[in-house]
Parts: C-alpha cells; sequence; structure tokens
C-alpha cells in the first residue's frame, strides 16, 4: 500500500501551495535521473479532497467529544486501497504527543492501534493497544486489564482513539467479534472519548447486529473512484509532483489518459498514485517531456494491472 504521508509543511490545497510544488519540480527538470527518481517516490501527503473532508470530520468528532464529553464515534468504510490507513496516520502524525509544563505529564491526544487477530479466531483490542504502548501486558483478567489499559489512557490524557484494520472483525469467531466492540464501547465509555473504526463494506455490516454499537459508531463512507472532476484533481495533486518540464494539464489529462488510469487502477487511490509515479520514470528514461499514456500503459504491464479493456 502506497502511504501518503510526506512533507512536513501542513497540507494546503491552495493555489500557493500548487505554485511552491511547481517551482520545486522546476528545479528538478534539469536534475540527474537518480535525482528526479527518489523525489518521484518520495512519500508525499496528497491532500485530495475526500481526505481533507474525512480529517475535518474526525476534527469535528474530537472536539464535539471534548466539549460534551460524548463517545460517539465513526465507522470509516471504504474499499481496499482508498488510502485509509495512510489518512488516519497522518491524522495522528500531526496531532503528536506534547509536553504539559504546567501539570510535568506528556499528553497524548491521538493514539492509533492496529486490530489484532488471535489464534482460534479471537480478537485482542486490549492486546493491540497494550502493543502501541509497548506496555506490559499482565494477562490479568479481562476486566482487571480493561481496567488498567483505561487508567492507562487517561492519564495520557488521550481524545481519540483510532482502531485500523476493522477488516480483522470478519475473520474472528462471532464471540469474539462481539467482545471486540463491546470492549471499544467500554472503553470510549470509561474515558468519554470516541473512537474510529476504519475498514472495508464487508466488515461494516457487523456493526449493524447491534443497536447500541450502531449507533455509537456512525458510518461515515468513502467511495471509489469515477470519471469526475474530483478524479481529474486528484490526479493533477499528484502530478504536481512529478519532474516534468511540461505543465501537469499537458500530460495525461485528456480523456482517454484519465480512462485508463481509473480503470487499470481498479478506481483506487493507491493503485492510481503507484501508475502516475511508475509511469513517469518510464517516460522520464524515454526522455519524454511528460507522463505519456503509452508510459502509464507500460507501468500498468510491469505491476500486473494489464489492460483493463475497452475505455
Amino acid at each position: 500500500m502506497v502511504h501518503l504521508v510526506g512533507p512536513e509543511d501542513t497540507p494546503n490545497p491552495s493555489s500557493e501551495r500548487e505554485h511552491l510544488i511547481s517551482a520545486a519540480v522546476r528545479q528538478l527538470v534539469d536534475a540527474p535521473l537518480k535525482k528526479r527518481y527518489d523525489f518521484i517516490h518520495k512519500r508525499h501527503w496528497y491532500n485530495f479532497d475526500y481526505a481533507a473532508a474525512l480529517i475535518e470530520r474526525i476534527d469535528t468528532v474530537r472536539r464535539y467529544a471534548a466539549m460534551s464529553q460524548s463517545s460517539i464515534g465513526l465507522r470509516v468504510v471504504a474499499p481496499s486501497g482508498m488510502a485509509k490507513t495512510a489518512i488516519l496516520e497522518h491524522y495522528c502524525d500531526s496531532r503528536r504527543p506534547y509536553q504539559d509544563r504546567s501539570a510535568k505529564v506528556t499528553i497524548t491526544p491521538v493514539l492509533m492501534i492496529e486490530l489484532m487477530p488471535t489464534r482460534m479466531g479471537g480478537g485482542d483490542l486490549v492486546g493491540a493497544a497494550y502493543e502501541k504502548l509497548e506496555a506490559g501486558y499482565k494477562r490479568g483478567t479481562i476486566t482487571q486489564e480493561m481496567g488498567r489499559l483505561a487508567k492507562i489512557l487517561r492519564d495520557m490524557g488521550l481524545q481519540l482513539l483510532l482502531i485500523d484494520e476493522g477488516d480483522t472483525l470478519k475473520d474472528m469467531r462471532e464471540g469474539a467479534m462481539v467482545d471486540v466492540l463491546s470492549q471499544a464501547k467500554w472503553l470510549t465509555n470509561r474515558l468519554k472519548i470516541p473512537a474510529i473504526f476504519s475498514l472495508t463494506p464487508p466488515a461494516a455490516g457487523f456493526f449493524t447486529r447491534d443497536t447500541q454499537i450502531d449507533r455509537r459508531f456512525m458510518p461515515y463512507h468513502i467511495p471509489p473512484w469515477s470519471l469526475s472532476d474530483a478524479f481529474a484533481k486528484a490526479v493533477s495533486t499528484v502530478m504536481a509532483y512529478m519532474p516534468f518540464p511540461d505543465p501537469p494539464e499537458d500530460s495525461i489529462f485528456e480523456d482517454a489518459g484519465l480512462r485508463f488510469l481509473l480503470a487499470a487502477s481498479r478506481q483506487e487511490t493507491s493503485s492510481m498514485i503507484r501508475l502516475i509515479k511508475f509511469g513517469a520514470t518510464i517516460a522520464l528514461e524515454a526522455g519524454e517531456p511528460r507522463l505519456t499514456l503509452e508510459a502509464l500503459k507500460a507501468a500498468s504491464e510491469v505491476w500486473g494491472y494489464g489492460d483493463p479493456g475497452p475505455l
């Protein structure tokens, strides 16, 4: 999966930021190929509209919880390849722990954990949290360990819990799946904070089996890409980082190029970025001043996507 984390500056979709990106790219146009390759394959943060909208929604949930002590969270539902993990990682990384000098403690406002499956189809939300915190899991009763974890998180000043790999739920036994969701509900109740689950549609159905769980984690859907202005803008955002002498609009933005990219990437963000990056590499090696449809097709073959068929 492509991780969309990158520049130290705060993402800004304004024309000023796009100008700065283009200026940086222009400086690379005559640089050695290796330097341009390194730039292409850096892990950048691409501030797509849907990513910005999700970050804004998460921020709204966190602010509301802080004001009202609400524990109402979200379940972010999107197909694989839509960079759910990368967006949550970026959100967490941009809200790092800080020192509260008056209280002489380190505050961790956001914690991101990965839901872990266990042998025999079980699940362990508490163990996943302890592993992330690098804290010793004493293996007492689940009630004891839940209480201990709640105290640790409260002392950290936690305001939001991000739970990735929610698809693990569909691989669990029925009872284990219920236990994990109940643990998430109990923790958020005890701490008066929201939790955000990240998962794909097949796992989302488990949340609707229990009315309280369904209401606790409100659905937030991210659809796959379609041929639209939003997709063209997303492609343009990635292309702004490619070190070509010609401006991005002179590259693949004709209808045929966008249609091919949409089909070959299977409407996924991660695949779209991967194809653009490797297509750019192939175009540079061929001496092209822009990303061409032929280079995209070659990149698609390299990555095993093949010909998507009639466009």
